[in-house]
């Protein structure tokens, strides 16, 4: 009887045993499918990423409209004065010596192929070949020797190129569209009359480009900017600029009607220049 008891207390042991492993084991991991694993690395790595909206702003909507006085603080720094002067070549010493200054025009830095950056001045101002051409910077370098790259009547613009490949400007001007003007439109000039340092004007496009209406319809094909903005003698190839401080024009000249009282001021259009001008960027 002990002995049977012994041997049932033993076997209460071990089944007491066995329940209470069985409890500890844990259940088994279930495999889980690959394109579920793949699927939560994706959902981790959207929840991470910052979400960034696409703008749906215009090219034009972005620009701000300047100040006349940031414009002109901003823009003068690309602005150089085209130096005109006569090359004289000493006999026998073939020394090279220049003239005093002959006259003086205009012009705007601008990037351009090939050369990576230029002159843009009016065609009237480097016309003479037998002349020698430098440009006065605002950036406090010396004065750079220029080589006409190509000129032309039509719609009168020159490119004239640094003749030193390492000059790097400091300041280089921006393209607009003289397209995108309408008549009111503020037009600003930059240039240097009479020996002076450089002036600035302000006044309003008259008509439409490429509309002129009453006023010369046979000057420049009618693709002109008729302006009351003061061009100076010395202004000529000088840039003129929209409210958001771009180039859309350059400086030409002034236009006399008999029957006017007052003259109108003359630029050549942004785009038509670029059309001919292709090494612009």
């Amino acid at each position: 009887m002990k002995r049977s008891l012994a041997v049932l207390a033993v076997l209460l042991v071990m089944l007491f045993s066995y329940a209470k492993a069985s409890r500890q084991v844990t259940a088994p991991q279930v495999p889980q499918h690959p394109m579920s694993a793949m699927t939560d690395n994706h959902n981790a790595v959207v929840k991470a990423r910052p979400h960034h909206r696409k703008s749906t702003a215009t090219k034009h909507s972005r620009l701000r409209v300047l100040d006349p006085e940031t414009i002109y603080k901003r823009d003068v720094r690309f602005v150089v004065k085209v130096r005109i002067f006569r090359k004289i070549t000493i006999p026998v010493t073939h020394q090279v010596k220049y003239s005093d200054m002959h006259s003086w025009g205009s012009g705007s830095i601008v990037r351009c192929k090939k050369y990576g950056y230029c002159v843009l001045t009016a065609f009237h101002v480097v016309s003479d070949s037998s002349m020698t051409f430098f440009a006065e910077t605002n950036d406090g370098a010396p004065d750079q020797l220029l080589e006409v790259v190509y000129g032309t009547t039509t719609y009168d613009n020159a490119v004239l190129r640094f003749a030193d490949p390492h000059y790097v400007p400091k300041h280089v001007a921006v393209l607009g569209s003289s397209a995108a003007l309408v008549p009111g439109d503020p037009i600003y000039a930059i240039g240097s009359p009479v020996y002076s340092d450089f002036h600035f004007s302000v006044g309003r496009l008259y008509t439409k480009v490429g509309d002129p209406g009453p006023f010369a319809p046979w000057l420049y094909n009618g693709k002109v900017m008729f302006i009351n903005t003061v061009i100076f003698h010395g202004y000529s190839g000088g840039p003129l600029l929209n409210k958001y401080g771009q180039v859309v024009g350059i400086a030409d000249g002034y236009y006399k009607d008999p029957e006017e009282p007052s003259a109108m001021y003359v630029g050549v259009p942004i785009d038509e220049i670029k059309k001919i001008q292709k090494i612009l960027k």
